[in-house]
């Protein structure tokens, strides 16, 4: 156990060794360039810097975009007899409640559904949905592939076939 702990120190000493030396030698290899001033063929004078800032000054126009109508857009500009209502209610509060409470009173003396539902009314017809039936095709095209495998060329085509299905992913 002693032999592993003096192990372990010596390789921490030799990385820590090796990431001091690396870290010298970075400076001197990567020295920093100066920065390359642009080229400029002419000091700018005091009446370019002073247009130059009333240009900045003054807002850009900008073209207005030509609007297409949308039929289906609701204009919120309209003139005050369009925002009228319709036509004119009276219900209050009160007279919508009555109207419900009178409506639940009517519904026990009206007729069930299943009081006004005729046996004979039912239309009860068999072999309605036979035509959603499957039919006997895919036995017939599945006895031709199985055809198709029995002969060379026949496979071949499948095999093309198959390659040409076949997902690419």
């Amino acid at each position: 156990m002693d032999l592993q702990f003096w192990l372990y120190v010596i390789i921490v000493v030799i990385t820590l060794l090796a990431r001091a030396g690396k870290k010298k030698a970075r400076p001197a290899e990567a020295a920093p360039k100066p920065p390359r001033p642009e080229f400029n063929p002419a000091p700018m004078t005091f009446e370019d810097l002073l247009r130059e800032i009333q240009e900045s000054k003054k807002p850009k126009e900008e073209p207005v975009p030509i609007r297409e109508p949308n039929p289906y857009e609701v204009e919120d500009n309209l003139p005050e007899e369009a925002r009228e209502p319709l036509e004119q209610t009276t219900f209050t509060e009160a007279s919508t409640y009555d109207v419900y409470e009178q409506a639940k009173r009517d519904a026990f003396n009206r007729v069930s559904l299943e009081e006004s539902m005729k046996l004979e009314d039912t239309e009860v017809r068999y072999g309605k949905f036979r035509e959603y039936e499957r039919t006997e095709e895919p036995k017939a095209a599945l006895s031709g592939i199985l055809a198709d495998f029995k002969n060379p060329e026949g496979f071949k085509r499948a095999f093309i076939m198959s390659e040409l299905l076949k997902r690419k992913f």
